[in-house]
């Protein structure tokens, strides 16, 4: 019964099997002597198929398949003594072959690893010490590598996890015309598949750091309370983007997942102007680059409307109104050695939902305001040092407020203001591939309001207390 069972055992997991017949033995279930077995007639040269065959024939319990011994392999060192399954592990290890025990007494030939060369004599060096595993011949192990996570740190920043340029953005299939989308595409995020905001290596989704232009960004979305389902930026209105995992440079301060440095379009193919239309928005962009007073200035001014509205009534959708606009103006010239950058970002949302019927009518408004503006100073100086000086400031405003009203249940108003400022100044100076010294503050300041009032039906206030 116990050499059947090993037989439907090997069916099942090796294609073709070529079984013997047991020798007698007076307690089949018990394990082999460790006396030398009857001897086996093997020949260096002889083929292995009918090596293994003779062992069979002198007692050895043993099944293997033909596509591990195949009839080309060949006994390639002597069998030496020992027991009979000692001397089959010898000639099958020169093959990468040895044997597993099934059951007491029964064995399979496996696949153990790379052959190893054959040894004066076939001594055996090594050996499986698991209980019911023959001993088979392996070399002494020389060395173990061990690969795990390795973070490079180099001498000016790190090197980022991801670069994307703006055209490998516009190969990138569903965006919707969002540069901040781009991180579901990228090594360990995650997102909801609608908003715009992304969980770097399982941080929350306000651990990743947005900058623009060298600048912080604080919440670049349209929509924040709703998912925040649209980022800020035109892909158009950049020129690149590289994403930190993980690891990242000190210079990018305060947030604990990652960051996501993104620079501004420039007018390095020359002026650039162009305007279209989308079932998401309506754009309008400019680059370029022109002299004024005998001084350089390169200009990128990006805007978008929303056709949203418009698109909701073709669908039918008319219990809903998201309209968004955003806008983009960075100039750039020089003053003396100095290379001065002005910019500004902006934002204006609305929202508006209404639910109604004869028992009931919700209602729904939600806006938001936010500016965000910089002063970016750059000068080199004597062997290759820079100094850079940014100073940015940022507003954001939102005014939200609801209403409903259940028929015969209750009826209920609320308000939400919030204001928030925040100031940032960073001074830098560095030498490429050397060193890279700076500081940098930053000011938050915010205001809250909120107001609630509910009117209910006097037995619903009763059953809920």
């Amino acid at each position: 019964m116990i050499f059947l069972r090993c037989a439907v055992t090997a069916l099942a997991a090796l294609c073709s099997l070529s079984i013997g017949q047991p020798a007698a033995a007076a307690d089949p279930s018990a394990a082999p002597a460790a006396s030398p077995a009857r001897a086996a007639q093997i020949l260096v040269g002889q083929s292995l198929e009918t090596a293994l065959e003779s062992l069979r024939a002198a007692g050895l319990n043993l099944v293997y398949s033909d596509r591990l011994v195949a009839p080309e392999l060949r006994v390639e060192v002597e069998p030496g003594g020992g027991t009979l399954a000692e001397q089959a592990s010898r000639i099958l290890v020169t093959h990468g072959l040895g044997l597993d025990s099934q059951a007491p007494g029964v064995y399979v030939v496996v696949r153990r690893m790379s052959p190893t060369p054959a040894r004066d004599g076939g001594a055996v060096v090594a050996g499986d010490t698991r209980p019911g595993v023959a001993a088979v011949g392996l070399a002494p192990t020389e060395t173990i590598t061990v690969y795990a996570s390795r973070y490079r740190v180099d001498p000016v920043g790190a090197l980022s996890a991801a670069q994307l340029s703006r055209v490998d953005l516009a190969a990138l299939p569903g965006l919707d015309e969002d540069v901040l989308r781009v991180t579901r595409y990228l090594p360990g995020t995650a997102t909801n598949g609608l908003s715009a905001r992304a969980n770097v290596r399982g941080g929350r989704d306000d651990e990743v750091a947005v900058l623009f232009d060298g600048v912080p960004l604080l919440a670049p979305f349209h929509f924040k309370d709703y998912q925040a389902v649209l980022g800020i930026l035109d892909p158009q209105s950049i020129d690149r983007l590289d994403f930190f995992s993980g690891v990242f440079p000190t210079r990018y301060g305060d947030r604990l997942s990652g960051v996501m440095d993104i620079a501004p379009r420039t007018a390095t193919d020359g002026n650039h102007h162009e305007i279209g239309l989308s079932m998401l928005s309506a754009h309008a962009l400019s680059v370029g680059e022109s002299r004024w007073r005998d001084r350089p200035v390169r200009w990128l001014v990006s805007g978008r409307r929303s056709v949203t509205q418009a698109v909701a009534r073709l669908a039918r959708k008319d219990n809903i109104e998201p309209e968004f606009t955003d806008a983009l103006l960075r100039a750039e010239t020089q003053l003396g050695d100095w290379t001065a950058t002005l910019g500004g970002l902006a934002l204006q949302d609305e929202l508006i939902y209404v639910d109604r019927d004869a028992q009931r009518d919700d209602r729904a408004r939600a806006s938001y305001r936010d500016a965000v503006g910089w002063l970016n100073l750059r000068r080199p100086a004597a062997d290759g040092v820079v100094f850079e000086a940014t100073l940015s400031g940022s507003n954001r405003h939102t005014d939200r407020s609801g209403s409903l009203a259940r028929a015969g249940s209750v009826a209920g108003t609320v308000r939400d203001l919030r204001d928030t400022d925040s100031s940032y100044l960073r001074f830098e100076a560095h030498r490429a591939g050397r060193w890279t010294l700076g500081a940098e503050a930053t000011r938050l300041s915010a205001d809250y309001t909120y107001d609630a009032t509910a009117s209910f039906d006097l037995l619903l206030a009763q059953l809920f207390g």
